[in-house]
């Protein structure tokens, strides 16, 4: 888990990995003392593809795909 708190000792955000590569986000927006937005975000992990030359011993394609952008 990882939080963050602003300078005012408030959480702002927090982070839980899960054992799938997946990540839980919080958010959470303030207005003075006053809790004004919780937004919560599922991230699934990143999956990449390529292909890989052995005789020059490079990659030569490298495919990115993010849940996001499906």
């Amino acid at each position: 888990m990882l939080y963050e708190y602003d300078a005012f000792s408030r959480r702002i955000s927090k982070e839980i990995e899960r054992l799938d590569g997946s990540t839980d986000r919080t958010r959470v927006t303030w207005d003075g003392d006053v809790l004004l937005l919780e937004e919560r975000f599922h991230v699934q992990p990143e999956q990449r593809r390529g292909g890989y030359d052995p005789i020059e011993d490079k990659p030569v394609t490298i495919a990115r795909e993010d849940a996001e952008d499906k």
